[in-house]
């Protein structure tokens, strides 16, 4: 399965994202200069969603309608 996502990581990569300017972070991350901006507010949000269901959040590897595929064929992960 994929890592997982909990506060301590959350917590991590909201202050790398954030150790610089915008710019700086961009090219030490290879990401575009305006994902970096907005990166903290999603990981926020990312973070008080762990907070309400109260278990970490799973990366997964496929995509949403992946997702929705595998749920019509009974659930199978």
């Amino acid at each position: 399965m994929g890592e997982t996502l909990d506060h301590v990581s959350l917590g991590a990569a909201i202050a790398a994202i954030c150790a610089g300017p915008s710019e700086e972070m961009s090219d030490r991350f290879d990401l575009h200069v305006e994902r970096v901006r907005v990166l903290p507010a999603g990981m926020v949000v990312l973070d008080e969603a762990v907070s309400l269901l109260g278990i970490p959040l799973r990366i997964a590897c496929g995509g949403l309608r992946e997702g929705v595929i595998l749920d019509a064929l009974g659930g199978a992960r």
